[in-house]
């Protein structure tokens, strides 16, 4: 929508794409065509709708613009292989509660906890593959996770032990004293489950 008043700019940042059928990344340049109103800064990234976009860098083009401030995490989607065996993982074993989810028009089921949501969607052509590629990581802590807070750490890995699920790493103590263990949902994605310190 057209705006009076509005400073237009235009800059150029390094960009990296994934080429899938060659397995080879391609590194171009792409135009950021930036539109200034008001102290905010908006951008427009065009690519295509099969390959993926990673910001190498990004440079504000108003240094004195106000961030959006976000609140909180919304939700997290997670891409699954059996609805129904990833609704038993964080239902049965976690308690999240199953919430309502708009018509979509595809598959899918929301789940809650606190203000926390897993959002999943089935894999298929539109969603991509179950779980994450293996990055090389060597230390669970180190690499994607998402983390789930209980109020008794090493209480829930005692129950994880007499339910058979195997623990990936923990339960330990970080240095602030919070306990901390790690383990794998059904298609691979690991699982923090951690207690504030005492």
């Amino acid at each position: 929508m057209p705006c009076l008043g509005t400073k237009r700019s235009t800059e150029y940042h390094r960009f990296e794409f994934l080429d899938k059928t060659r397995s080879r990344k391609v590194l171009q340049d792409a135009s950021i065509a930036a539109v200034q109103l008001e102290g905010c800064t908006l951008r427009q990234f065009h690519f295509g709708r099969d390959r993926k976009i990673s910001v190498e860098r990004i440079q504000m083009t108003n240094s004195k613009a106000n961030p959006i401030r976000v609140n909180t995490i919304d939700h997290i989607t997670l891409v699954v292989s059996d609805l129904e065996r990833s609704a038993k993982f964080y239902t049965d074993l976690l308690g999240m509660e199953p919430v309502d989810r708009p018509d979509f028009g595809f598959p899918g089921r929301w789940f809650q906890a606190g203000s926390t949501q897993i959002h999943m969607n089935v894999e298929g052509e539109e969603a991509g593959k179950a779980g994450l590629p293996f990055q090389g990581a060597t230390r669970v802590t180190r690499g994607f996770h998402y983390a789930f807070e209980v109020d008794d750490c090493d209480g829930a890995a005692a129950r994880l032990a007499e339910l058979g699920v195997p623990i990936e790493e923990g339960p330990f103590s970080r240095p602030d004293g919070a306990r901390q263990m790690y383990i794998r949902d059904p298609d691979g994605h690991f699982v923090e489950i951690c207690s504030p310190p005492s």
